[in-house]
């Protein structure tokens, strides 16, 4: 059976359409794309998770909805850990690269991102994740990390803009409730 080749936007913490570099590479890669939001189940148990932080990612969730309905675009979103949901993606298509940003957080979440990596080598999926903020993830020293912050912190803000999304609606399991 052939698959139609996609890329996705993987959505973590950075809930935005206007300067986001995933984004932006996913309209540059020139493959269509799904924008994806995943509620996993371990990091909403997390005794760091909240109810008011969830409704927070879920309204700010619904916003993007609507500024991405005038390009037949939406954020998907699963109630499933990471790898299920990519999982899921990749049943129906053939998921040629996963854009994010970089995350640093709790153990759990940096647990969950070494789990997509292997999930992503596995299957031969390129994960391309970007510099937010001040955050390089993986330094052993401070050396040169002012350097590094001051060329993201200089850099131009992007102006995001969306193509007209062509692919049928994603078939799913594992909606959110």
């Amino acid at each position: 059976m052939h698959k139609q080749p996609i890329n996705i936007v993987w959505f973590k913490r950075d809930l935005r359409t206007q300067d986001h570099a995933a984004l932006q590479a996913a309209e540059q890669a020139g493959l269509p794309y799904l924008i994806v939001f995943v509620f996993e189940p371990s990091i909403i148990q997390y005794p760091d998770t909240s109810v008011r932080h969830l409704q927070f990612q879920y309204h700010s969730i619904l916003a993007l909805n609507k500024k991405l309905a005038n390009y037949n675009r939406q954020v998907y979103l699963f109630y499933a850990e990471a790898a299920e949901a990519f999982q899921e993606i990749a049943e129906q298509y053939k998921l040629q690269t996963i854009f994010s940003y970089q995350e640093s957080g709790t153990q759990i979440t940096y647990d969950r991102d070494k789990a997509i990596a292997t999930f992503c080598s596995s299957n031969q999926i390129l994960w391309q994740q970007f510099q937010r903020d001040g955050i390089i993830r993986g330094i052993r020293n401070r050396k040169d990390w002012d350097k590094k912050w001051n060329v993201t912190m200089h850099s131009p803000i992007i102006n995001n803009e969306f193509s007209q999304n062509k692919l049928p609606l994603l078939n799913r399991v594992n909606v959110c409730p």
